[in-house]
């Protein structure tokens, strides 16, 4: 394509690149053997409007190409999202309108967890740098502003690197321990089981939701669970910090579903999912934590292994975090808990 909006209307023409992204998205992605990419090409290509391109991303998501459909589904958000607010140009899209009114106020306010906003915006940035490959008319440069700076993600500074105290973890870990189940027995161990390896591994929500049945051993007195994905790992767990909740949970096992984590369909958790049940059960403990995330208890288990002078490159390796500076980072945020007076008020 050359022109950057070949069609009269700003939702036609985001639709027309849509479908042209999509078509070569999936011929980078790694697909099941059995399914001809250059048919679903076609489809794509010739696809008349944005339900008939969602359902065949869909039908590629039941078919095991998973990723192709985490690659769409922001950017069916992002046609509804631009579908609510008043521009008549695909011009008129800024770096301001994807960065606050997308990534922040519209994703919050249809209730994603901000780290599957963060994902999305990544997406829909790479979809608008491969518009700016594509055509000769216009260059977005999204990721920069008006010096060429990149753009810090939004979501860099708000709950990245916050984190609960060891004590206020110890407190939960009690609470949980001594709760016992209401009549929905399923989803109770299931959600005390998924607490306990959020803060006892540093998984996080997406590789939680992802673990299957085969990837959890039993080895002597540990639980190994092996996360896959970008950064793959294997972590253990003591047996006996969840023993009883994995017994209990186990004994509920659909036989129907691969998925280690399901819901009382038997289908997959999603990651606004985990976000709402870290907030239920902490809200009900004696912490009492309005703001927690599940990025926050990752933040924890970090810090605790930090305090206990496990080394850095063990941490980042335990935790999948790509680099060192992410971890520097929080560890750093962490020792500025405690200034030098209070120090002095202790003595």
């Amino acid at each position: 394509m050359e022109k950057l909006e070949p069609a009269d209307s700003l939702l036609a023409n985001v639709f027309t690149w849509y479908k042209s992204y999509l078509a070569h998205k999936i011929t980078t992605l790694k697909s099941p053997s059995n399914l001809k990419i250059d048919i679903h090409v076609k489809k794509i290509l010739f696809a008349e409007n944005i339900e008939e391109l969602d359902a065949i991303a869909k039908f590629l998501a039941a078919q095991g190409m998973t990723s192709f459909y985490n690659y769409a589904k922001p950017l069916f958000r992002f046609y509804t999202f631009l579908e609510s607010i008043d521009i008549g140009s695909m011009k008129e899209i800024t770096s301001k309108i994807l960065y606050k009114k997308f990534a922040l106020e519209y994703c919050k306010k249809i209730n994603l967890a901000d780290s599957t906003s963060e994902a999305a915006l990544r997406i829909i940035i790479n979809f608008f740098n491969y518009i700016d490959e594509n055509n000769s008319e216009y260059k977005y440069k999204i990721s920069k502003d008006s010096q060429g700076v990149a753009i810090s993600s939004p979501f860099t500074n708000q709950n990245d690197f916050e984190y609960i105290t060891e004590e206020e973890l110890k407190t939960f870990n009690n609470y949980l321990d001594e709760i016992e189940p209401t009549k929905d027995t399923l989803n109770h161990y299931r959600d005390i089981l998924l607490l306990k390896f959020l803060y006892t591994t540093g998984i996080s929500s997406s590789e939680l939701i992802n673990l299957k049945k085969s990837d959890i051993k039993e080895k002597k007195d540990l639980f190994e669970l092996k996360i896959k994905g970008n950064h793959a790992r294997s972590v253990c767990i003591p047996q006996e910090k969840v023993s009883k909740c994995f017994d209990k949970y186990k004994a509920k096992d659909n036989k129907e579903t691969s998925i280690y984590f399901f819901t009382t369909n038997g289908e997959q958790l999603k990651p606004t999912t985990i976000q709402s049940i870290t907030k239920k059960y902490f809200l009900a403990s004696p912490v009492k934590k309005e703001n927690i995330t599940p990025s926050m208890i990752r933040n924890s288990y970090a810090i605790l292994l930090d305090k206990y002078r496990i080394p850095n490159t063990e941490i980042q390796k335990l935790l999948g975090f790509k680099d060192k500076a992410t971890l520097s980072k929080l560890l750093a945020k962490s020792k500025l808990v405690i200034t030098p007076i209070d120090v002095i008020k202790m003595i």
